[in-house]
């Protein structure tokens, strides 16, 4: 009898504690890609971490655990705020908004088999640790559109196409906060830069826009389809001070200034940005070819130090309302690493510089 009686004390004071607080995580894009490069498998998506209660939790680790297709683990990675195999910014968790954090492990060895990743995450709060899971099943895009570099002449690779790096990638949580931006437009976006045969990108000490070997450089279409969106009346701006403002807080539309976005017909769209103005040939409705000239390289929008051409490839022709796809080229020949002549539907690297010939002597 006394054994029952403390049992059920035992039951009374463990059921008085209520289970510790979830942070909810989901995955944006829901099905994300894998590329493939020389070198490695790259994957790049977003988790979307909510606090549906009133506590605020800190994300202090997550781990990532890779998969092959009989369930099988293959590897794991960890990242955390004290090192791990990768540094954790810190990140809170507030109710009532949504935080956003890329994954951390956008880079995995080229010969791992994976299908899917399980990932961990850890949260501390005021009740002590919580743990949220979330499983990926990538899949490898292949880019419909046979695309060419639209910009010619030898080009550098920035780092905005580094899935690692920042610049690669809107922070999702303020773009959403400012204009309601659920997708990542940018994701996977190139900016190419025009250098020199000695890798410089300017001369005369680069004191104006002219200096720049990529100011006024022929931007072609990437691949046929129908313009729709041309945007040619946005005055560039002064080397060093952006002269476009956003019309309102939260209006995003200003950032890409003059731009063209054209429909390859097949769910694939294309937008290249800081174009010059007035320097488009074509027209909303104009139906393009692959390799056609349709402008020329400017400083517009928020490019004002560098003047460089913004590519990105999309699911939609409305950047506001798009998500980036994976990318890739034909037509041009590397000059960094092995060079195997005309490449086809290759993917191509931040840091690379390629040369790409003018369209027109073919």
């Amino acid at each position: 009898m006394k054994s029952t009686r403390n049992m059920f004390a035992w039951c009374s004071i463990f059921m008085s504690y209520p289970l510790a607080a979830q942070v909810n995580v989901t995955v944006q894009p829901a099905q994300p890609s894998l590329e493939r490069s020389r070198c490695c498998i790259l994957l790049s998506f977003d988790f979307e971490l909510k606090a549906p209660g009133t506590d605020t939790f800190t994300l202090e680790a997550i781990q990532a655990v890779l998969l092959d297709s009989r369930g099988k683990q293959i590897g794991m990675q960890r990242a955390d705020r004290s090192g791990g195999s990768v540094a954790l910014s810190p990140t809170s968790v507030v109710p009532g908004k949504i935080t956003t954090i890329r994954n951390p492990f956008a880079s995995i060895d080229a010969k791992t088999p994976i299908t899917s990743v399980q990932y961990t995450l850890e949260f501390k709060g005021p009740g002590g640790t919580v743990r949220s899971e979330a499983t990926v099943s990538p899949v490898t895009y292949v880019t419909k559109t046979d695309l060419v570099i639209p910009v010619e002449g030898r080009i550098l690779l920035g780092a905005s196409r580094d899935p690692v790096s920042p610049k690669s990638r809107m922070d999702q949580a303020s773009a959403y906060d400012l204009a309601g931006v659920r997708r990542q437009f940018n994701r996977y976006a190139y900016d190419f830069m025009v250098i020199d045969s000695s890798g410089a990108l300017n001369r005369n000490g680069s004191k104006t826009a002219e200096d720049f070997f990529g100011y006024g450089a022929v931007v072609v279409s990437p691949a046929a389809g129908v313009v729709r969106v041309a945007e040619n009346n946005v005055p560039n701006n002064v080397l060093g001070s952006p002269r476009s403002k956003p019309a309102a807080a939260g209006d995003l539309a200003w950032i890409p200034g003059n731009y063209i976005v054209i429909d390859h017909e097949n769910g694939e769209c294309s937008l290249l940005a800081h174009l010059k103005q007035g320097s488009q040939s074509v027209s909303v409705g104009d139906r393009v070819t692959r390799g056609q000239r349709i402008a020329e390289l400017g400083l517009s929008g928020d490019s004002y130090t560098t003047p460089h051409l913004h590519y990105q490839l999309m699911d939609s022709c409305d950047f506001m309302d798009a998500e980036g796809l994976p990318t890739r080229f034909s037509s041009f020949e590397r000059l960094s690493g092995p060079n195997e002549g005309q490449e086809v539907k290759t993917y191509v690297g931040p840091g690379e510089i390629v040369l790409v010939r003018p369209y027109f002597k073919r």
